[in-house]
């Protein structure tokens, strides 16, 4: 036999008695095994007291004192006892319970003994009807004592309560609802019904009202408001429904939206980019009942369509949305995104991408098991390469040439995960060869929080539905009961119908009323009617449904979604209506085995629950054996979470996250443990959950999943665990800066140096400090930047040679950007020998990088080479082809500065491919500026242009300030050499603003050069002098052009402008730029290469040129 709960807890406090002598180790497992016991035998046992939405009716006698002055005892227990008992009457009457007599009060409350849809309005008539039995009680006190002072105030309010339990037992009835009644009797005049805002609500167009000002009231925090009851009105108004689906029905009142849908279709044309359709409404409208009914009109064969839904319990589950759409384009069953098999996975996917190792990439990141495939291991632990290796593979998988249109239909889009929703706009703004239409189904308020939605597609249409005509719901209500037979096929023209025929009818228009044309509310309507045996189903063939009248009258439509359903609940049998309330703890998608795990009982309720339309079992299930289920609407899942008691859904939710987290398959559930750990109230175990989900998203570089999840845990944590905040906060500036979020990182790097400061841990301290210098370099002060850096690596000092390299590597990336190349070598060189010391590779290679970087900007190019080419050597043989791809475009670089036009642009081009294939978009913004210098120099101006163009937008996209501004001036160049310079001189003029705004001297003076040529271009030869004389007077004051893109392109350009202007600086600016030229050709051994040097690049010909000219002259 079980233990009991006093059994358990007095085993608790034995233990806890005995501490000292168990010692804490083993005191704290047997604790921990005990406790989980408990609260499993909590979250089973069947609780006394009962959490209910009623309507909670105060009335208290005004006058009684007075009267006790003129009467006495016994003719006052007479007249109140008597007055009492005609006021319960009154109560019961209504459908009422009276909880509570005290004194000359009572307190009565609607909805405690079986939910009904009207309870409010029965409460509101009860108050009427006890006003006007206490005036027929005051006339008799006032004919039997001669005193006309008696009369009564009633107030009501609406909402949940908790019922039994208490020390008054079957009385007990507590909440602020009921304080909320109280405070509406207390105010409302003698004689005179006041009622609350929420109850309002639920009786609006019923009575005559008169709005009160608003009422503060202890305990809330905002004044409520209130209105006096005046009378029931003879003809109620319409009132607002909500409701839910029964049947299959045809589509009602959508021919317009249908044709717009069917015209979008037409509207898309190959290579013309995709048509994106959004469609946009509340719960209920019928937004899937509008794409079924598109889908279905389709002509065979003739459209490839593809429809996936998002899920409300994969929102924090990166790529869910992306899984469940390559699952539809695959043909494999897996419409609720659960596990497919590996082995049909590839049997599908690998002809389609054309190896295997492909489709294992992409299988892995929508979350099936390929780590035993090298290709997959060779990605272990690099979240990034992953994801951008795989978000290629998907969008060559769904935007594959084909001949038909491609169709993808995207339900639920409010739930979907951020992953999926990035990889849709990228989608959305590639231009395939094949027509593509997206239709996007979400509510209105998921588009007002994406404001940019959209934006990415060559067309837009947001299409918004409204509520049904009257004509329609009417014509939608008549279908769904037609199997009541409304219209008799053995009835002659004109016949007359029989009474039940009337009657049916009747029962129709009250529901399409009610529902205020919202389908889904009207479909729940009917099913509701079907629930209380209003409606009678025959389960034989036929199908017929017969209506009993006699029920009828005791029907009152609910008039609210909630109260819909709330009655429904109430009507399932205890054990049916406690398994879909632990089902909705466990989830609004759940296990058969998480539902076993709370009651061993209530699986045995799911076929019922599944025949009633309340859940449904999904094709496939993601944990293996157990079978998935589903909550068939989102609001059903919610009134039936919210109406489990606060401490049984806490020990729920304690047990599923133990359930959860003992399975073998914990590490990608981390998200759910983590909200069932929220939900139990145990904030520490669920920031640990969030902080693993965190780093999870990370790995598969799911940037917004990452940051949604490290700030749950970081919100959970306040300001407990410093250690564990710190890392945290590192985690969150990694991934913003991935996500080129200024602000997001900026709190980060901040909150990490808080967090190090409290843990007092160096090591912590350095990495904020990295951060912080980090952060400068990309959006601050570089200057700010370069101290921050130089902090870092003076603390480093005293920490392993791990950290030691990391300070190195970002110092050496600010004095590089800085143009600082002679201190570049010394912390290149120290960072080097740190990351060898450490084994660090990685480090190891970006130190080589660096190196080369520095030796470029210096003009030794074939030193600069082979320190990239040692690099490259490292990124492969680590499988890192993120990093290989910057080190291409670099080696690429040293090739552009020895003159080797074809083999830098060949090199580039090389890059460009994988920074493409990985998805490194804001390196192949950088890549594409050094396509667009390779044009120049190759005298392709149109081509430097477009280059230059693409790269411009992708890197303010990106947010990457610095290579925005390069990319600008590399537009103003190819606009001037276009033959356009006042084209040329806004871009120039705002790179070099740009640049000197970020703190970057060298590549400001670079762009200044230019400046002052496209000026001179306009026939300002003023203000072109005054640039080129800057620019000079910079570089005198100890400014160097090292570490700009094209050093001797300044020198040239400011040598034309000052010999234009007549400055006789002129001569002065040729020789020293021609002296440069000369330095870096002496720096290159080869001869052949020197003299190809000279002469490839048409700037260092015409340094050469101007420089013979000047001599001879």
């Amino acid at each position: 036999m079980a233990p009991s709960r006093e059994q358990i807890d007095a085993a608790i406090a034995a233990l806890q008695a005995q501490r000292a002598v168990l010692g804490a180790a083993a005191d704290d497992t047997a604790l921990a095994a005990l406790r989980s016991q408990r609260a499993a035998l909590a979250a089973t046992a069947e609780p006394a007291p009962e959490l209910r939405q009623v309507t909670v009716l105060f009335l208290d006698v005004a006058g009684s004192t007075a009267l006790g002055r003129r009467l006495d005892p016994e003719q006052i227990q007479a007249v109140m006892d008597t007055a009492l008992a005609a006021f319960t009457s009154l109560v019961h009457r209504h459908g009422g319970r009276v909880m509570q007599y005290a004194g000359d009060s009572l307190l009565a409350a609607f909805g405690t003994e079986g939910a009904h849809e009207d309870d409010a309005e029965r409460a509101v008539l009860c108050g009427l009807a006890l006003l006007a039995e206490a005036a027929a009680q005051a006339e008799r006190v006032q004919a039997h004592h001669g005193w006309d002072g008696f009369a009564v105030r009633v107030g009501l309010s609406s909402g949940d309560v908790l019922l039994g339990g208490g020390v008054d037992g079957e009385g007990s009835i507590r909440g602020s609802t009921v304080n909320l009644a109280a405070r509406m009797e207390q105010t409302a005049p003698p004689g005179r019904l006041r009622i609350s805002h929420d109850t309002w609500r639920l009786v609006r167009g019923l009575f005559e009202v008169e709005p009160q000002p608003p009422l503060a009231v202890k305990g809330f925090e905002e004044p409520v408001r209130s209105y006096l009851v005046v009378a029931a009105l003879a003809v109620p108004q319409p009132r607002q429904r909500r409701g839910v689906q029964a049947q299959r029905t045809p589509l009602q009142g959508r021919a317009d939206e249908l044709a717009l849908l069917q015209a979008a279709l037409a509207e898309a044309v190959p290579g013309g980019g995709a048509v994106l359709v959004s469609v946009l409404a509340d719960a209920g409208l019928g937004k899937s009942r509008l794409l079924e009914e598109f889908l279905a009109g389709l002509p065979a064969g003739r459209v490839q369509a593809l429809r996936a839904a998002a899920l409300e319990r994969r929102r924090h589950r990166p790529f869910g949305l992306l899984r469940a759409l390559l699952m539809a384009h695959f043909g494999l069953a897996d419409a609720d995104g659960a596990a497919a098999s590996p082995a049909d996975w590839l049997a599908q996917a690998a002809p389609a991408l054309g190896e295997p190792a492909h489709a294992a990439v992409l299988g892995q990141l929508v979350g099936l098991d390929f780590a035993a495939v090298p290709e997959v291991a060779a990605l272990a632990g690099d979240g990034r390469r992953l994801r951008e290796r795989a978000r290629h593979h998907a969008a060559q998988v769904l935007l594959a040439p084909g001949p038909q249109p491609l169709l993808l239909a995207l339900d639920d889009l409010h739930w979907a995960d951020e992953a999926s929703l990035e990889l849709l706009d990228e989608l959305l703004a590639q231009r395939p060869a094949r027509a593509v239409l997206v239709l996007a189904l979400a509510r209105p308020d998921w588009a007002r929080h994406r404001p940019g939605w959209g934006a990415a597609a060559a067309r837009h249409h947001r299409l918004e539905l409204s509520p049904l005509g009257a004509p329609q719901a009417l014509a939608l209500a008549l279908a769904l009961l037609q199997p009541l037979q409304l219209e008799p096929p053995q009835a002659p023209p004109g016949a007359a119908h029989p009474a039940a025929h009337h009657e049916a009818h009747h029962v129709a228009e009250r529901v399409a009323e009610a529902a205020e044309g919202n389908p889904y509310f009207l479909e729940e309507l009917v099913n509701m009617l079907i629930d209380q045996g209003v409606i009678e189903v025959d389960d034989s063939a036929a199908g017929r449904w017969s209506l009993r009248a006699e029920r009828l009258p005791e029907l009152r439509l609910p008039p609210t979604l909630k109260g819909v359903l709330q009655a429904r609940l109430a009507a399932l049998p205890a054990q049916q209506r406690r398994a879909l309330q632990l089902s909705a703890v466990a989830g609004p998608v759940f296990w058969d085995a998480a539902l076993a795990a709370l009651d061993t009982r209530a699986p045995d309720s799911l076929p019922a629950l599944q025949a009633g339309g309340f859940v449904e079992p999904q094709a496939q299930s993601r944990l293996d054996a157990a079978a998935e289920y589903a909550f068939r609407h989102h609001s059903v899942h919610q009134v039936a979470y919210h109406g489990v008691l606060k401490r049984v859904r806490e020990a729920a939710h304690a047990v599923l996250a133990r359930w959860l987290a003992g399975r073998p398959d914990a590490a990608a559930l981390q998200d759910q443990i983590a909200l069932h750990f929220e939900g139990a109230g145990e904030p520490a175990a669920a920031a640990a959950a969030w902080q693993r989900a965190a780093e999870a998203a990370r790995l598969r570089f799911a940037n917004a999943d990452a940051r949604e999840h490290a700030r749950r845990a970081l919100a959970l944590l306040g300001d407990s665990e410093p250690p564990r905040r710190a890392a945290l906060q590192l985690l969150l500036a990694r991934v913003c800066e991935g996500m080129a979020d200024r602000d997001g990182m900026a709190e980060a790097v901040a909150a990490l140096g808080r967090a190090a400061d409290e843990a007092d841990d160096d090591g912590a301290r350095c990495s904020a400090l990295r951060w912080q210098a980090r952060w400068h370099m990309h959006y601050g002060d570089a200057a700010q930047g370069l101290a921050l850096a130089r902090a870092a690596v003076d603390l480093a000092q005293r920490q392993p040679a791990t950290v030691r390299a990391g300070a190195g590597v970002e110092l050496m990336h600010l004095l590089g950007r800085l143009g600082r190349n002679d201190e570049v070598l010394a912390a290149a060189d120290a960072a080097l020998a740190a990351a060898r010391e450490a084994g660090e590779p990685h480090q190891e290679a970006v130190a080589l990088n660096q190196l080369g970087m520095s030796s470029f900007d210096r003009g030794d190019f074939e030193t600069a080479i082979g320190h990239y080419e040692a690099a490259l050597r490292i990124h492969r043989a680590l499988a890192r082809p993120d990093n290989e791809g910057g080190t291409l475009a670099n080696l690429g670089f040293a090739h552009l500065g020895l003159g080797e036009l074809d083999t830098a642009r060949t090199l580039f081009e090389q890059a460009a491919a994988l920074c493409q294939q990985v998805g490194q978009l804001q390196n192949l913004g950088i890549v594409e500026i050094n396509l667009g210098i390779v044009a120049l120099n190759l005298g392709d101006a149109d081509a430097a242009a477009a280059w230059a163009a693409r790269a411009q937008a992708r890197l303010a996209a990106a947010g990457d300030r610095w290579a925005e501004a390069a990319a600008q001036r590399v537009a103003g160049q190819a606009a001037l050499a276009q033959g356009r310079p006042a084209a040329a001189r806004p871009l120039l003029q705002a790179a070099q603003a740009q640049l000197e705004a970020l703190g970057q001297p060298a590549l400001a003076l670079e762009a200044a050069a230019a400046h002052a040529e496209a000026a001179l271009a306009m026939g300002d030869v003023a203000e072109a002098a005054a640039l080129a004389r800057a620019v000079l007077a910079a570089l005198d004051g100890g400014l160097s052009l090292e570490g700009t893109d094209e050093p001797l392109r300044a020198w040239c350009s400011v040598w034309r402008v000052l010999q234009a202007a007549g400055d006789a600086r002129a001569a002065e600016a040729l020789a020293r730029g021609r002296a440069e030229l000369q330095r870096r050709a002496g720096a290159i051994a080869s001869a052949t290469r020197r003299a190809h040097f000279l002469q490839a690049v048409p700037v260092h010909r015409a340094l050469q040129a101007g420089a013979a000219v000047l001599s001879s002259g």
